[in-house]
């Protein structure tokens, strides 16, 4: 390992433990949006706006990021493992993206999903409505989206 690389990786931890320690503005955010519909331009027909949707969380906790209007998981998951702001994590804690790929699993589930971890539960648009609602438990989404639709499970923290 070069220096760079071990400093890099030094970086990371601070960063991370900085991160479960300070407030987090993206479950903030998102917390905040319970029940409404993040997304009301449609730019993606409800039953797939997950994507959209927390796209817009995202720009509104963080509107220095300039992050794009992405529209689907695929997009979204090139792009956090691209950005410099997000790191992808093993363990999630409350505010961390969660992200399953559409097209990566066994085709039994048709579409991968995202949203935000909470404290007890999981927030993202609910395709029957295109709310914004808590409407997964960690293990509810691993039992859906990874033990029935072969598809990973990945976890992105705000750092």
């Amino acid at each position: 390992m070069t220096l760079l690389e071990s400093l890099k990786r030094d970086l990371y931890r601070a960063l991370e433990m900085l991160a479960i320690m300070r407030p987090n503005k993206l479950y903030e955010t998102a917390y905040s949006l319970l029940g409404t519909d993040v997304s009301p331009q449609d730019e993606a027909p409800d039953e797939l706006a997950c994507v959209n949707s927390l796209s817009k969380i995202i720009q509104k906790a963080y509107p220095q990021l300039n992050f794009p209007a992405l529209l689907s998981t695929r997009d979204l998951y090139d792009y956090l493992s691209d950005i410099v702001a997000f790191k992808e994590v093993a363990s999630p804690i409350a505010g961390d993206i969660i992200l399953s790929v559409t097209g990566a699993g066994n085709g039994s589930v048709k579409n991968g999903h995202t949203g935000i971890v909470g404290k007890h539960w999981i927030m993202s648009n609910d395709s029957k409505n295109g709310m914004w609602t808590a409407n997964y438990t960690l293990d509810g989404w691993r039992n859906y989206f990874e033990k029935r639709g072969g598809m990973a499970t990945h976890f992105y923290r705000y750092v």
